[in-house]
């Protein structure tokens, strides 16, 4: 059932679809490094790993390149995506705009990401800035959305879902939060309807206790990739890395 997915543009990025995801969670650097040991020794590794530099505290601009190059090295050729998630979208970024901003394009710069991940919600010009950083430079963009608080109506997800489409990255990611189960099932309801003529790979979740489920179901359903946990997690209802692989193992996802 697995299959490549490429990111990029002409880069060779390339993720197995579906693929599993886990964070890095640090206030600090050497925090920070010891997670990207801990994972990297995990059995077994996943797919690709998400660095979440809101959660570092002090780091400048200057600091990116070295640092995302020493994570790298920990990580032994695990790809990695680069996320610097704003305050509003359930992130821990505490600066300025354009401070989060400049991060992303000094990780873009640095050479050592595979993938960034830029809110739909980041200023329009901002957005296009970083998209055209990222095509030029051969990594993959992420344009995401998150929603901490609900799972909106099924019109509200698919409207996000096509805005998400339309921003031009390479993959759209929907976060949205399940109150009830059936929340979780009209997030696959809707993500299964809009995969079948999607030009990009969906990557969608409900999350919370009621939305688990989704982190396990959504490949069958159109979802290319999930999050997982090795150390902390980043959002809620995020699963343990063995049991999400063990899962898609016993169903046929993994041979």
């Amino acid at each position: 059932m697995q299959q490549k997915t490429q990111f990029g543009g002409d880069s060779v990025w390339q993720l197995p679809s579906p693929s599993i995801c886990v964070p890095i969670v640090a206030a600090d650097a050497t925090e920070a490094l010891h997670q990207a040991q801990v994972i990297h020794a995990h059995d077994p590794l996943p797919d690709l790993v998400e660095f979440r530099a809101d959660f570092l505290r002090g780091f400048l601009t200057d600091h990116i390149p070295p640092f995302l190059k020493d994570i790298c090295a920990e990580l032994g050729g695990i790809p990695l995506l680069f996320t610097n998630r704003r305050a509003a979208e359930g992130g821990e970024w505490v600066g300025s705009e354009a401070d989060r901003l400049a991060l992303i394009h000094a990780a873009i710069a640095s050479g050592s990401v595979a993938l960034v991940d830029v809110e739909l919600a980041t200023a329009a010009s901002a957005r296009d800035a970083l998209l055209a950083q990222a095509q030029a430079a051969g990594v993959g963009v992420i344009i995401s959305a998150h929603d901490f608080h609900e799972t909106p109506d099924d019109a509200a997800l698919e409207r996000l879902l096509v805005d998400l489409i339309a921003a031009r990255g390479d993959a759209a990611k929907l976060a949205v939060t399940a109150q009830t189960p059936d929340d979780a099932l009209r997030l696959l309801r809707v993500t299964a309807q809009m995969a079948a003529t999607a030009p990009m790979p969906l990557i969608t979740m409900a999350m919370g206790a009621a939305g688990s489920i989704t982190r396990l179901a959504g490949p069958f359903f159109g979802s290319m990739l999930t999050f997982a946990t090795v150390g902390p997690s980043s959002a809620p209802g995020q699963l343990p890395l063995a049991l999400v692989r063990d899962f898609w193992r016993a169903v046929g996802i993994f041979p």
